[in-house]
């Protein structure tokens, strides 16, 4: 499959200041050095808890946070033989190279992601006006296009975004994505603030839009069901690091590291007759201003030994398109074989 974006040990630190003279103190570890190769026309799933750096790394993929260190290789349309390292572009320059409307992201909230006092009509507009040179005919009439898309009609263009519902709202958030057309989206938890029957019509209508764009998504979300129905490949992050990444049909049926493990088994079974086995992990998550040494698991992990509390486990390959960053793997297999088969 062809790369869309590659990152190389990317890192996102957020500095503490403190003293008369605000010196960095200290600094939160967000991201801290990972890999993951994204491919063109998939949507990779991204879960985790709060705080474990699945929005930063979104952000900091389409430069909306400046990474601290690393690589995000971009591959452009046609198979470009050089890729493009984002985080090292000026910001001024991402415009003039195109960057900026090739990579778009749709926000969590379209309640605070979408301008209170500008019409419809304007908020989809206004990318375009930034990228694109148009006649005032030609932008109404991409304008009313990318409403009919997702949805919407030409009724709605000069209503405000409070006279919309939730759902409408991300509709119109959705359309502003995808108004310059992009080639890859972050789409940070879009169905987390609304009702489950328009989280539905928001999923089919991101999966149309997919296949009809060729659109390569980045979906970061809490929900592992709705991570199921959408991604093609699955990768798990624990303060500030990818665990465990995986196509998703095979990362369901067998997870290998025991924090996928512990999320996965919290899924409820609508049997009355199925044994429950949640794992509920002790402890709070570590201070990402100083993450435990060795695996950052290990102070929460059931199968913890000497070996996790001294080395970093490596990101390794257990089969085909299945990696994994755990000593224990083995354990972690065969105690979840052991769960289903009851």
């Amino acid at each position: 499959m062809e790369k869309i974006l590659e990152l190389r040990h990317l890192t996102k630190h957020y500095p503490i200041l403190g003293g008369v003279l605000r010196r960095q103190v200290n600094s939160v570890k967000a991201l801290d050095g990972i890999d993951l190769d994204i491919y063109r026309g998939e949507c990779l799933g991204m879960v985790g808890e709060s705080g474990c750096g699945k929005t930063t790394t979104g952000k900091a993929i389409i430069r909306l946070h400046d990474p601290t260190g690393g690589q995000v290789l971009y591959h452009g349309k046609n198979g470009s033989p050089a890729p493009v390292d984002i985080a090292a572009v000026k910001k001024r320059s991402l415009k003039k190279m195109g960057i900026r409307s090739r990579l778009q992201m749709v926000f969590q909230d379209p309640t605070t992601s979408l301008n209170p006092r500008m019409l419809i009509k304007h908020i989809i507009a206004e990318p375009i006006r930034e990228q694109v040179r148009m006649t005032s005919r030609a932008l109404q009439d991409r304008v009313l296009e990318l409403l009919n898309v997702v949805g919407l009609t030409k009724d709605h263009l000069l209503r405000y975004p409070h006279e919309f519902s939730g759902g409408q709202r991300q509709r119109i958030a959705v359309a502003r994505a995808i108004a310059t057309n992009p080639e890859f989206i972050v789409l940070d938890e879009p169905t987390s603030a609304l009702d489950v029957s328009v989280q539905a019509q928001i999923l089919n209508l991101l999966k149309q839009l997919q296949r009809r764009l060729n659109l390569t998504y980045l979906f970061v979300t809490h929900h592992l069901l709705v991570v199921k129905y959408v991604s093609d490949r699955l990768a798990v992050m624990y303060l500030g690091k990818i665990v465990e990444i995986a196509k998703t049909d095979d990362l369901f049926a067998r997870p290998l590291h025991p924090y996928t493990y512990a999320l996965l088994s919290g899924i409820p079974v609508p049997d009355v007759d199925y044994p429950s086995r949640r794992v509920v992990l002790s402890g709070d998550v570590p201070s990402p201003m100083n993450p435990p040494e060795g695996c950052r698991f290990h102070t929460r992990c059931p199968f913890v030994m000497d070996r996790c509390r001294e080395e970093e486990p490596p990101l390794e390959t257990v089969q085909e398109g299945h990696q994994t960053a755990c000593h224990r793997k083995t354990e972690t297999e065969k105690l979840w074989q052991e769960r289903v088969s009851c």
